[in-house]
């Protein structure tokens, strides 16, 4: 209470109950009201709380970004050249791949046009191709071919362009049942597709040596095979990509073997080491993601790359275009996207392509492939089968792997269904929040 000095200034002083002093008052006042020990315990329980959320959640934050670069990171070993496993019909053996890779990018960079491109680098590749032809179980059958097209084409990219072309050359094999004749064509086949051209003073050791290095050790895997195969399986090495995608027109329009061709998968880099990335599908034929899915040892995929990639933010593209757009057909198109600033450059070499990126590409595309030839869509011409079973749904795909270990996919309107349910979901959740915050004012 108030009381009143000499001097007529008022004093204030603290009441106390029987002249004891009360436990509970420390002596603070914060908005005229005392705060009470209690009070000044819960509130440093819960700075204490707060900060160990705070630090739980970086921890979290910090493992989870470990586990992520260890996952994108991590690489299989690889296999190495034994006698058990160099001719089982099974096996991609790395360590051979590695040492193609190696002969092919010794010859240096391999433009179109050049001695390296033109003369050296068939050479080796259809010495390579003999080598696995003449090696080949009696069930499988190996054509080689040499086709040199003349041509040209109006090709949408960028602002649009008019490319010709003339003598450039291609290296052709196919594999097939020995007991298929030429005039039972109609068996359909699957194309797979790289390219042994470089961009001027590159080596290209990743765009796109090693494809030609893995598609060679698959061909050979697949000719040890001790049981034929059910479908053809064409091995285009085009030897004009680099000069804006000639080669692989050149196949799909004038070769004979196009016309069989029901599928595709093509192997490109705009990178170098690292893991192969799936990033453009055919949207209206999801049976193809599938047996991705189903035959991959190890995904890696993503719909977002290939979003990224379709809008035109990148202006680069691949012979997926080719096929696709001249060829009428459906396919899937990997890359090999890390350490792009290597990309096109002097410094494409095979300092920046480890073993392990081969045998992981290896061993996913040989499982692709084997996918994709028990495929009963690919019996009918990669899009249905007479009676209707296994009609596709002409509905794209999202796609995408969970760190390497397996794949999410659904079609697009299961995630139209996702996102509606997800809208409709917040709706309820917003009115019934507001319901009752008007009930809780009228109380």
């Amino acid at each position: 209470m108030a009381g009143g000095t000499r001097d007529g200034s008022l004093r204030f002083r603290q009441k106390s109950t029987n002249g004891v002093h009360n436990p509970a008052w420390n002596g603070v006042v914060e908005d005229g009201t005392p705060l009470q020990n209690d009070q000044r315990q819960n509130r440093m329980r819960a700075n204490r709380l707060g900060g160990a959320f705070y630090a739980c959640t970086l921890a979290l934050y910090l493992t989870a970004a470990i586990v992520v670069d260890r996952c994108e990171n991590s690489l299989p070993d690889v296999v190495g050249s034994v006698p058990g496993v160099l001719n089982d019909g099974r096996t991609f053996v790395g360590s051979r791949a590695r040492s193609r890779l190696a002969e092919l990018v010794s010859l240096g960079p391999r433009s179109v046009g050049s001695y390296e491109n033109e003369v050296a680098a068939v050479d080796y590749l259809l010495k390579q191709l003999e080598h696995i032809r003449d090696r080949a179980r009696p069930v499988h059958s190996i054509e080689l071919a040499v086709q040199r097209p003349n041509g040209s084409f109006f090709l949408g990219f960028i602002d649009g362009f008019t490319s010709t072309y003339r003598n450039i050359q291609n290296v052709i094999a196919r594999i097939a049942p020995r007991e298929s004749e030429p005039a039972a064509g109609k068996r359909h086949s699957l194309l797979v597709n790289c390219h042994f051209d470089t961009a001027p003073g590159s080596p290209g050791a990743s765009d796109d040596a090693i494809n030609c290095a893995i598609m060679l050790e698959i061909l050979q895997v697949l000719s040890q095979r001790p049981d034929a195969l059910r479908h053809p399986v064409i091995f285009l090495f085009n030897g004009a990509e680099e000069n804006i995608l000639q080669g692989a027109h050149g196949f799909i329009t004038q070769h004979p073997w196009a016309k069989e061709v029901a599928a595709f998968v093509n192997l490109e880099a705009c990178g170098a080491g690292g893991k192969e990335l799936l990033f453009q599908a055919s949207n209206s034929h999801p049976w193809l993601v599938r047996s991705y899915v189903e035959g991959a040892v190890r995904p890696f995929a993503s719909i977002i790359a290939e979003e990224v990639f379709q809008s035109g933010l990148i202006p680069s593209d691949t012979d997926f275009r080719i096929f696709r757009d001249f060829g009428g057909l459906p396919g899937l198109d990997f890359a090999f996207a890390k350490n792009g600033h290597v990309y096109h450059t002097k410094y494409d070499n095979l300092d920046y392509v480890p073993g392990g990126s081969i045998q992981h590409a290896g061993d996913n595309i040989l499982g692709l492939l084997l996918k994709i030839l028990e495929a009963p869509e690919l019996e009918h011409g990669g899009v249905q089968s007479l009676d209707g079973t296994h009609q596709d749904s002409r509905d794209g795909m999202v796609y995408f792997d969970f760190l390497g270990f397996f794949m999410v996919t659904y079609t697009y309107s299961v995630g139209n269904l996702l996102v509606k349910l997800v809208v409709l979901v917040s709706l309820v959740s917003m009115a019934w929040r507001m319901k009752s915050s008007s009930a809780g004012r009228h109380l």
